[in-house]
């Protein structure tokens, strides 16, 4: 729902930008002269790409787009400007600057990102384990739907108890930072895992195909989870 009304906003800003454009050319003032509708349906696309990088901090989307967008637009700007030459700037050294700052605010914006996620699911009943620095065994309500494990270069490792009255569905989100990570789950369940793996390592059992499903998610940083079967 709110892709669909992302899209949409972004189509009526670049149509009223086209009327707009329009009128004042019928009027004598150009806003931008010789505007090419290919140029324009490229320009929504990185316009697009660039809010939603920056409404959900993606940082190489942001940039990657922001220097494609000036590159496109690079004589427009100039004209708009005022300015003599339509070349401001190397087209090289715009596509690597973006690079590098894509680079340095992914690591920067990734802990803001995951610890946003965090909130959201906290607000839908998550339950929260968050280990920093020591080697800890702890245990898992199966009758939360919801569960957050957190661990900061330290070791977690954690079972689920009333497994009986599990009524499958269960959604587990990761968060693994340069540590380890054990979830250990009943050998008749079915184990549906999608960690993000960023220099570490991530190995998950299948379990029993026709058993009920748990769904673990979330990140890995240099670190390694391991989803493994008990019986």
């Amino acid at each position: 729902m709110k892709k669909s009304i992302f899209w949409a906003a972004v189509l009526i800003l670049v149509a009223s930008l086209l009327l707009a454009d329009a009128i004042l050319g019928a009027m004598g003032i150009a806003f931008f002269e010789k505007l090419s509708l290919g140029k324009c349906f490229l320009g929504v696309i990185l316009a697009a790409t660039f809010l939603n990088g920056l409404f959900n901090l993606y940082a190489g989307r942001f940039f990657l787009s922001a220097a494609f967008l000036f590159m496109l637009f690079e004589k427009e700007i100039a004209q708009y400007a005022g300015m003599k030459s339509s070349n401001i700037l190397s087209n090289w050294l715009v596509f690597f600057c973006a690079v590098l700052l894509a680079i340095g605010f992914s690591v920067l914006l990734s802990r803001v990102r995951e610890k946003r996620k965090h909130r959201k699911w906290m607000r839908y009943g998550a339950k929260r384990m968050h280990n920093h620095l020591h080697n800890t065994i702890r245990y898992a309500d199966s009758t939360t739907p919801k569960h957050v494990f957190e661990n900061e270069m330290g070791n977690l490792d954690v079972y689920f108890d009333n497994v009986a009255q599990y009524q499958g569905n269960a959604e587990v989100l990761v968060t693994n930072h340069m540590g380890r990570i054990g979830i250990h789950v009943p050998a008749d369940w079915c184990i549906e895992c999608s960690v993000n793996n960023h220099t570490g390592q991530v190995s998950a059992k299948r379990g029993n195909p026709e058993g009920k499903k748990i769904y673990i998610t979330g990140t890995n940083h240099i670190g390694q989870v391991v989803v493994d079967l008990i019986e």
